[in-house]
């Protein structure tokens, strides 16, 4: 990763845990969460980035954010991508340095996964996480 994203990771998970009333999981986050890795609460998703669960992090790149409301200041989307078990992941991140707050703009499969047999057999309800461990 590069020293920029690392550093903005590190205070995201950081926020997650201290303040998490300044993160906001922007609309069909936890839709998303809740499909792919059965994570139905914000409370839940930011326990699980603070327990480490975004194993493998790598990241992908930054870019403006399309939602800029603000020319003065403008937002950045970091992304990350990861692995929680045998899943693939992938994470968006803005900070608004303005405002103190943090939005997580997606959190899904990267695009260009395929799902594994394990996420095939944890949506039939056959695996559970907990097996994934054994």
């Amino acid at each position: 990763m590069s020293a920029e994203s690392d550093v903005i990771f590190s205070d995201f998970k950081n926020a997650c845990q201290t303040t998490p009333g300044k993160i906001f999981p922007l609309p069909g986050v936890i839709d998303d969460a809740e499909k792919y890795y059965k994570i139905t609460t914000k409370k839940l998703l930011l326990e699980f980035i603070t327990n480490n669960g975004l194993e493998r992090l790598t990241f992908v790149n930054k870019s403006p954010w399309r939602n800029n409301f603000t020319n003065i200041k403008p937002l950045y989307v970091f992304a990350f991508k990861f692995h929680t078990n045998a899943l693939p992941g992938y994470i968006g991140i803005v900070k608004n340095e303005t405002q103190g707050n943090w939005f997580i703009k997606s959190f899904h499969p990267p695009d260009d996964a395929h799902l594994s047999l394990a996420s095939k057999l944890r949506e039939l309800g056959i695996l559970s996480s907990e097996e994934d461990h054994e």
